[in-house]
């Protein structure tokens, strides 16, 4: 603070917007040194989306996570942060978007069940930022906030704020640095030769996968569920140019998460980009979308038709309010 005068009264618990965790019980990582409260714990769970993980897991909330245990994924991380923050019963609650990690059905149950006027923060004061518009007629006050300077609030209550930040000066040095690795080879003919199935290539021979399912841990969930493909005799697969941007957009405003998908349609246009997102703004722009459920691939096609028919990629797309 440069100037004035500011002063809190109550506790404050903060959940910050990269969520991290112990080396140790998913139940001590939502505890965090406090006393155990069964019904309270129980309740933060179930408002936390945690329930179902905590019943796929072998050991329940006694599972290790971190470097000597199992990994998780980055949902989880964000929703066991949520947990952690709602379970220390303070009088003010700051969320540094709390949602951004979370599919659409999860962030509606969380939005019910923990922020909004029925939730456990019911009655508490909650300072929320957010990067999704989509999210802002659910709060009762908004402020507006551009290079951390407050320029628009309206409504009653605090309970919101929602901050624009801007990060394409430092994004645009990527690219740059991303541009010229890509350029190093591009007229280097030799590599275009060595994808080129050779003329001893075998005849026959297939690969075959039916059914193929994948755990990353024997006590996580399926990472990959009843995966069919087939590669053919005289098939190679392989992609030059491959770019797998796994929620790389996540943490940013939609504003700039737009200007970053300009940058990656324009500048590798030549390359397969593969984008793993909960933002359904961030991958409406894609020729293809693989709709996945618990690891399984429910629907898969261009956006617009997803929508037209109608199923798990509508309704998600519904769920969202985009």
């Amino acid at each position: 603070m440069t100037k004035g005068s500011g002063a809190v009264f109550g506790s404050v618990a903060l959940m910050e917007q990269t969520p991290w965790i112990m080396n140790d019980t998913v139940r001590e990582n939502t505890l965090f040194g406090r006393e155990y409260d069964k019904e309270h714990y129980r309740r933060v769970v179930e408002a936390c989306a945690l329930a179902d993980d905590i019943r796929i897991w072998t050991n329940g909330d006694k599972t290790v996570i971190g470097e000597q245990g199992i990994n998780i994924s980055g949902g989880q991380r964000a929703r066991l942060a949520l947990a952690r923050t709602v379970y220390s019963k303070a009088d003010i609650y700051v969320l540094d978007d709390p949602l951004s990690a979370v599919d659409a059905h999860v962030k509606r149950h969380i939005l019910d069940n923990v922020i909004m006027g029925s939730g456990l923060l019911s009655g508490k004061i909650r300072v929320v930022s957010v990067n999704a518009k989509s999210l802002l007629p659910y709060f009762d006050k908004v402020g507006l906030i551009t290079y951390i300077e407050l320029v628009e609030m309206f409504i009653n209550n605090v309970t919101a704020l929602f901050e624009l930040p801007s990060r394409l000066i430092s994004f645009n040095k990527g690219i740059n640095i991303f541009r010229q690795y890509m350029d190093m080879d591009r007229d280097d003919n030799s590599v275009e030769n060595t994808v080129k199935p050779p003329s001893s290539w075998p005849s026959a021979g297939k690969i075959e996968f039916r059914s193929f399912s994948m755990k990353y841990h024997r006590d996580l969930e399926y990472a990959l569920k009843n995966i069919n493909f087939t590669i053919n005799p005289g098939e190679k697969i392989g992609i030059r140019k491959l770019i797998v941007l796994d929620e790389a957009t996540a943490d940013v405003d939609l504003e700039t998460d737009r200007e970053m998908q300009k940058l990656f349609r324009s500048e590798f246009k030549d390359c397969t980009v593969l984008t793993i997102a909960h933002r359904l703004e961030t991958i409406m722009g894609s020729d293809r979308i693989i709709a996945m459920d618990n690891g399984t691939v429910v629907e898969f096609g261009p956006p617009k038709e997803l929508i037209e028919k109608g199923g798990y990629f509508a309704e998600l797309v519904k769920a969202s309010g985009f």
